[in-house]
């Protein structure tokens, strides 16, 4: 009988299953693909969010690179034949520039020279990343340079070529992202090898120039061009943010410096605006009492204790603070405990330890002091051409009546001018602390050491005026102006002693007429 007469509710169930079947496997097939669409955007999404978050890490990255990473890629320059077949080839000078660049970036960082600390400027303790800055107003030029650095052309790839004239050497620099720049050297009276390494130390101070303004100010601080010095701070303060601060604090010591601390008002603004953004920077602070050395041992004071409170690893803060109580003859052991901490803060730091053992001989510890001075002279074997360890060596040979090894190092120091102002510096200190006797006989030195020199006769002067010889106060005061004293100098110091004494009486005043 045909299955197609049998009642609907009597038909066979296998078309019915079959039909459940293909109904389920439809539904499945739905569910799986919704899941897979689901897992394929979730996969989407995923990639999409790590490659925002890897591209946003790149970019802090790539910021932070910029901003820490000052290393250099110099390649070997073009060279003229004729040198390449001499031995300069251009790999050597290519070395000769980066062996330049390092010296002249330590010597940025680090200035341990006798005027810098014996008159009234100094470097700051060495520049380091690490430093922190909070409350930094980015501006938007300095947020356009990073731009330019991070998505343009690496900057630090260093070339160029050496171009021969008929006097002179010129030198093409090619700094990736910057323009050429030409360095020009004569050539008239010098061999080929002083011209190339000439030519190479002007190429590293551009180097330092184009790619780090606050080292650059430094650099040329520490060679006393004050004026290139101020315009590397200010830019500083717009292209290296991260060290605003200091550059604000740096700024304001040159301009002390160029000005002869005549304009501390313009100075004080400069450092207080860095500590604004940096109230933790104890370079401003101690600069800050560079400034009031001018007019105020005691203010001075109190800022190289707030440097030191700041950043009590700052050496050269606690060398100024040794000397400023020197100074003040104020407190010795005090005074003694800075500079050993100074000392043991950098080992090779010699201006610490010949204060301790000036300090030393100006207390009459004399066995002491010459115990110093042969750790000193062990330290640094080298102590020919280092007036003011010289001249400690000389009044600690005049206390123990050693004339004649006085007179044998004098002889044998070549920079006669160093010698008699350091020499000079002992004297003036014996008569802050009214050691008249030994002041006489180190002055008598200074003379002897450069009679050309004009800051003895001064001194000499004063010793007069205070031991009440004021004949002989008459007549070294004039041989000093003659000698190149300023007659304006003598006005900032008529608050002292013997200057104050003599200041009304006619004499006087018709000297500083005479050579007004």
């Amino acid at each position: 009988m045909s299955t197609e007469s049998l009642p609907a509710n009597e038909q066979p169930t296998e078309d019915l299953t079959k039909s459940k079947l293909i109904e389920v496997n439809d539904s499945s097939l739905n569910e799986k693909s919704s899941k897979n669409r689901t897992n394929l955007l979730w996969v989407q999404s995923f990639f999409i969010r790590t490659s925002l978050v890897l591209s946003i890490f790149l970019i802090v990255l790539f910021t932070i690179r910029e901003l820490t990473d000052k290393s250099f890629t110099i390649q070997p320059f073009s060279i003229p034949a004729e040198f390449v077949e001499n031995g300069y080839t251009g790999d050597i000078f290519a070395s000769i520039v980066l062996n330049n660049l390092n010296e002249v970036i330590a010597e940025a960082n680090e200035r341990r020279t006798l005027n810098e600390l014996d008159e009234y400027g100094e470097s700051s303790d060495k520049i380091q990343v690490k430093l922190e800055v909070s409350g930094v107003a980015i501006s938007p030029e300095a947020i356009s340079s990073y731009l330019k650095r991070i998505f343009g052309i690496n900057q630090r790839i260093i070339g160029g070529a050496i171009v021969k004239s008929e006097n002179s050497l010129e030198l093409i620099l090619n700094i990736s992202g910057n323009s050429q720049i030409f360095i020009t050297q004569k050539t008239d009276s010098i061999s080929t090898g002083n011209a190339l390494r000439m030519l190479a130390l002007k190429a590293a101070e551009e180097i330092l120039k184009e790619h780090n303004h606050l080292l650059a100010g430094l650099y040329f601080y520490a060679h006393d061009n004050y004026a290139e010095a101020i315009q590397h701070f200010r830019a500083a303060v717009y292209e290296q943010p991260e060290f605003i601060g200091t550059a604000y604090a740096h700024w304001g010591d040159a301009v002390l410096n160029m000005t002869n601390g005549s304009d501390t008002v313009t100075v004080g603004k400069l450092i207080r605006k860095g500590l604004e953004y940096d109230s933790k920077n104890g370079t401003a602070y101690r600069l800050l009492g560079n400034m009031y050395e001018f007019y105020s041992l005691e203010k001075a004071e109190r800022y190289y204790r707030k440097s030191i409170e700041v950043d009590p690893t700052s050496e050269r803060s606690w060398y100024r603070l040794a000397r400023n109580l020197n100074e003040q003859m104020k407190n010795d052991k005090e005074a003694m405990m800075c500079y050993q901490r100074a000392f043991k803060l950098n080992k090779l730091n010699t201006l610490a330890i010949e204060g301790l053992i000036e300090l030393l001989y100006l207390t009459k510890e004399y066995d002491k002091a010459y115990e110093q001075w042969q750790y000193l002279e062990y330290l640094v074997p080298n102590q020919s051409e280092r007036s003011r360890a010289q001249a400690i060596r000389i009044a600690l040979s005049e206390a123990m009546g050693d004339s004649v090894e006085t007179l044998t190092i004098i002889k044998g120091f070549t920079d006669k001018r160093s010698m008699s102002y350091a020499l000079n510096s002992i004297a003036f200190a014996q008569e802050l602390r009214k050691n008249y006797k030994a002041g006489f006989r180190l002055v008598e030195l200074s003379i002897m050491a450069d009679s050309s020199f004009s800051l003895p006769y001064t001194t000499l002067a004063e010793l007069c005026g205070l031991t009440s010889d004021k004949e002989g106060f008459y007549h070294n005061l004039e041989i000093a102006i003659q000698k190149g004293l300023p007659v304006a100098e003598l006005t900032r110091v008529e608050k002292d002693e013997p200057y104050r004494t003599m200041a009304s009486e006619e004499k006087y005043k018709k000297l500083k007429e005479k050579y007004k």
